[in-house]
This record gives structure tokens, C-alpha cells and sequence, in this order.
């Protein structure tokens, strides 16, 4: 399996998508690039109740143990939320948040290249700018394990454990192995023998 060129250009679209799919009434649910300033606060204010999905970076993992090239991306759903006469936009916050953080743990988005995301963290910002828009801004932080370079022949592993009896033991018994969960018939806990 190969990557497109585009995958983490994608990635926050597919996930913007997944949420809009989770919370239809949004008006705005889109992917935009980097962090969040006062000049992406008042575009967006006006198209509220809006979620905005990004990539803030990547940082490689430390603890690799195979040979794929993984790395966790941070990832941030930013909420915007305007006061309506019958719902505050902290209410409305909040009720999106909600919703989103249960939609986040464990969530690999359906792409093949993603971990299962964690670290998850949310936020209020509210500050000079949100005030002066008269929003209501926090942040959704978690962290995305990407392999951004996965085996040529990458296909699954399905352990299997078997157990035998010396001498019996070694590639020419092997036929004789019974496979855990496949228990012989007998009186001891595992078929004749006692463990």
C-alpha cells in the first residue's frame, strides 16, 4: 500500500466530513491550514455554528518498534459558536464539544494509515478577540499515529499459539501440535496432561 501524495492535505477534510456526518446542523465544518488567529475568528464568526479541522504539525514517534516511518500528527478541531435567541454560544459550545470528544478516542477515521487517535484535550480561548466577535472559540487538541510509510507487503499477523510436550518438540512433530482453544478430550484440564 502507498500513500497519495495528498494524504495529510486529506486528512483533515476526511475528518472535518466525519464530523459535519456527526453534527448535520453545523453550518460550517471544513479543514483549514495551521493554528487559529483573530483574522480566520472573524471570517469564520459569521458562518457559526462552525467547526474548523486542522494539521498543527507532526513529531516523530520515539518509540518505534518495527521499521515503518510513524509519526504522530497533532491534530485540533477548533469550535466557533454565536449567540441565537434561543441558544448561547456557550450552551451551543459545549454541546458541540460533547459531541466531539466522543467521536475522537480511539478513531482512525477509516483510513488504513491511521492509529487509533488519543491524548485528547479540550480548551476554552476566550480572549480580547472573541469577545470583540462575540463568539464563543475553544479548541479540541488530540493526537493522530500516522504511518506515513508502511511496508511494501504489509499484511496482518494472525498469531497463532500452539503447545506440545518435549521430546515432542520441533518441525518434524509439528502435525502433532495442538493449537490453543483446540483442546484434546480427556480428564486433566487440558485434555491427559496436567499442567
Amino acid at each position: 500500500m502507498s500513500l497519495p501524495d495528498d494524504f495529510l492535505a486529506q486528512l483533515p477534510v476526511v475528518i472535518a466530513a466525519a464530523i459535519q456526518t456527526r453534527l448535520p446542523a453545523l453550518r460550517t465544518c471544513e479543514a483549514i491550514e495551521g493554528d487559529f488567529d483573530a483574522t480566520e475568528l472573524r471570517r469564520v464568526s459569521k458562518r457559526a455554528p462552525a467547526v474548523l479541522v486542522a494539521v498543527l504539525g507532526l513529531n516523530q514517534v520515539d518509540d518505534i518498534s518495527w521499521q515503518q516511518n510513524e509519526v504522530a500528527a497533532s491534530m485540533a478541531a477548533f469550535v466557533v459558536t454565536r449567540n441565537h435567541t434561543d441558544l448561547s454560544a456557550r450552551a451551543s459550545a459545549w454541546a458541540i464539544t460533547q459531541a466531539i470528544v466522543n467521536l475522537i478516542p480511539e478513531n482512525a477515521w477509516g483510513l488504513p494509515a491511521c492509529g487509533p487517535a488519543g491524548q485528547m484535550r479540550q480548551r476554552p480561548m476566550i480572549n480580547a478577540d472573541t469577545r470583540a466577535a462575540q463568539v464563543h472559540l475553544s479548541t479540541i487538541t488530540w493526537t493522530q499515529p500516522l504511518v506515513l510509510q508502511p511496508y511494501a507487503n504489509a499484511a496482518p499477523i494472525n498469531p497463532q499459539v500452539y503447545i506440545s510436550r518435549a521430546p515432542a518438540i520441533g518441525a518434524d512433530n509439528e502435525d502433532d501440535y495442538t493449537p490453543i482453544g483446540d483442546w484434546p478430550t480427556g480428564d486433566g484440564p487440558i485434555g491427559d496432561w496436567d499442567v
